[in-house]
């Protein structure tokens, strides 16, 4: 009888021994899988979004660099330099008809002298070298120069002023000034979908909302709000995970053109849920593992 529970606990203890070398590892491979899959995840959640924000400052240098061509164009024809009226007014034409974007194409010179399309009555007195599209050109001689966007007070449209100074051939100066409709812009932002609830922004330089598709966020500065701002404006460029609220990620990209950052998020409820099949299917491998463990003992 002795004998016999002897055995009995032998192979019982057998048994845990056996149970345990099966199940430990199988607990050790279930938790890396885990946190592989987690990993796994985020990555591809990295990639997504910063492939979007990517793909949005392309297209923003692209819109820009159109009328930024225009611009240096302009500045390097024959006829503009010799102050020939009528080459002037037929090229600002030109380039306005040719881009619905185009509001206003206009030069001032240092002499108070002014060409503008469309044609606008201007006071008498007008002087363009008093204003800021004309001073900051001449700060930066010979450069683009973009503004911050801004609310045009006639057509309510959200748009900025590239411009450029430049020598004319009797030695005064001039500059050249474009008013563009950034309005195609802040659409392209807004309507775009980072997975199936996600979604993207565009701020300024300094932290400044610009696009959101949320209106309550417009001209929120999350630089001065928010850590994760204060990251996104140091880093310009690449992914953060964060949480405000829920957890989220992040991907963005600085415009070369116009130093704006460009933001694609995506929310932890969406990208957790592929993390969620990875965990049942782990699971799944486990609960077999133990019961084939279990019937071979």
């Amino acid at each position: 009888m002795k004998q016999k529970m002897n055995k009995l606990l032998l192979r019982q203890k057998l048994v845990i021994i056996f149970m345990l070398i099966a199940v430990i590892p199988a607990i050790i491979t279930t938790t890396i899988s885990l946190y592989n899959s987690k990993k796994l995840v985020e990555a591809k959640v990295f990639n997504l979004t910063k492939q979007i924000a990517d793909e949005k400052i392309a297209f923003i240098d692209s819109f820009v660099e159109k009328i930024s061509y225009e611009v240096n164009s302009i500045t390097t024809n024959s006829g503009v330099l010799n102050k020939d009226n009528n080459t002037i007014n037929s090229i600002l034409k030109n380039i306005k008809d040719a881009n619905p974007n185009v509001l206003l194409i206009y030069i001032g010179d240092s002499n108070k002298r002014m060409n503008i399309y469309p044609k606008i009555e201007l006071p008498s007195d007008f002087d363009p070298t008093t204003r800021p599209w004309y001073q900051d050109a001449i700060k930066s001689f010979g450069n683009i120069v973009i503004t911050k966007p801004y609310k045009d007070v006639a057509t309510n449209k959200n748009i900025i002023t590239i411009s450029k100074a430049f020598r004319l051939l009797d030695g005064s100066v001039a500059v050249i000034g474009v008013d563009v409709s950034i309005d195609t812009l802040i659409s392209n932002i807004n309507k775009t979908q980072v997975g199936q609830t996600g979604y993207a922004a565009l701020i300024l330089e300094d932290g400044t909302i610009i696009a959101h598709p949320n209106k309550d966020m417009l001209l929120v500065n999350i630089a001065e709000k928010y850590d994760f701002g204060k990251k996104i404006i140091e880093m310009k460029e690449g992914n953060l995970k964060y949480t405000d609220k829920e957890e989220k990620i992040s991907g963005f990209a600085k415009s070369k053109q116009t130093g704006w950052i460009a933001i694609a998020t995506m929310n932890e409820r969406e990208y957790g849920k592929e993390f969620e099949k990875s965990i049942i299917q782990t699971v799944i491998f486990l609960i077999i593992t133990l019961g084939i463990v279990a019937l071979l003992a």
